[in-house]
This record gives C-alpha cells, structure tokens and sequence, in this order.
C-alpha cells in the first residue's frame, strides 16, 4: 500500500511541475538512480514509475529495481514484478516465475496479489488450472480487501468460479479460506 501511496504522490508532483527541462530531469534522474543503488526504495518507486511512463518505456530497468525492492520485502514489488513476468515487459516472459513471485508477495502481506494468483489458477499459467484453488484465492482476497472496487472485481470472479465447483467443494475451501485469512491476519494484522 506505501508504495502506491509514493506513486500517486509522485504523479501528483508531476503533474504539477510540467516544467521541468530535459536536463533538470536527467539530472533527477541521476539522483534518484544514486538514492536507489545506495538502497533508497522510495527512490526506487519513483525511479520505477518515471522508466515505466515516460517514453521509450524502460521495463527491463524497471523491473530490475521491483526485483531488489522484492527481495528487500516490498509486497508491492513482488506484485508488480509477478505482472511483469506474466506479460514478459522487462523479463522474459515466465509464467512458473510469476506465480512464485505472487506468491511472494501474498507472504508479504499483498492482498491484490491473493486476486492475481487467483487468475493464475483459473487461466491454468504457471500452475495447473484449478477452478477450487483459484475460487480459494478469490475468497481469500475478497474477505481481505479492503478497496471497495477491487473486492467487487474479485467477488464477481468469485462468484463465476464458484458455479464450476460443487457445494461440497465451495463449502471445503470456505472453510479452508477462514482458517487462512486468520493465520494471515495474526502475520500482518491491519
């Protein structure tokens, strides 16, 4: 959540100073790529944001900063990185490498990322499909989220995987999802 939260302050900054010249820009540019090789993540995010929407797009930059700021513990980096993988921007696309990277990022305490290893399961990438796994992801991330749109987003995936299981199976993994999403809550409680 922290670092959307820099990410939409730093668009805000950016929309508001439209003008900064090439060379300010390519002077912050190198000061953000040395508060982020000295370890910086809130640098990194910033970095991040400026390589993936300015033009030419630099993902492979991009996601080798998510990559560090994953392995520093940033569950926002795991999430984007797990994306990156799955549409192969900056990686080689890998869909086994974005499901472990999603799964790291649930570790971490990321709940969109619950809903994108959902999809994983439901689409069969990376893993075998597997309607009961991807319903227990949805479920999981559904009574986790708490951004409204986003909890409709995954309650209407819920609901069209749940119409391929049978009662005996939705109630299995209900119960499996309230036993989970306690022992998630006791590692990252809100």
């Amino acid at each position: 959540m922290r670092f959307w939260i820099k990410i939409i302050l730093v668009l805000c900054f950016l929309w508001m100073c439209p003008g900064l010249t090439a060379e300010t820009e390519s002077g912050e540019l190198c000061d953000l790529k040395t508060a982020a090789e000295k370890g910086d993540l809130g640098a990194r995010a910033e970095l991040i944001l400026r390589l993936c929407n300015h033009q030419p797009h630099d993902y492979v930059e991009a996601a080798q900063l998510l990559m560090l700021n994953a392995k520093q513990g940033d569950s926002d980096s795991a999430d984007m990185l797990g994306q990156l993988y799955r549409s192969g921007e900056g990686v080689t696309k890998n869909y086994a490498a974005s499901v472990l990277w999603l799964k790291k990022a649930v570790d971490l305490g990321n709940v969109y990322a619950q809903y994108h290893i959902g999809l994983r399961y439901e689409g069969g990438e990376g893993v075998t499909q597997d309607f009961a796994e991807a319903y227990f992801w949805y479920v999981t991330s559904a009574a986790l989220q708490f951004n409204d749109s986003f909890r409709a987003l995954t309650m209407q995936r819920r609901d069209q995987i749940e119409k391929k299981l049978s009662p005996e199976q939705v109630i299995e993994v209900q119960n499996r999802s309230e036993r989970w999403v306690e022992e998630f809550l006791k590692k990252h409680p809100r």
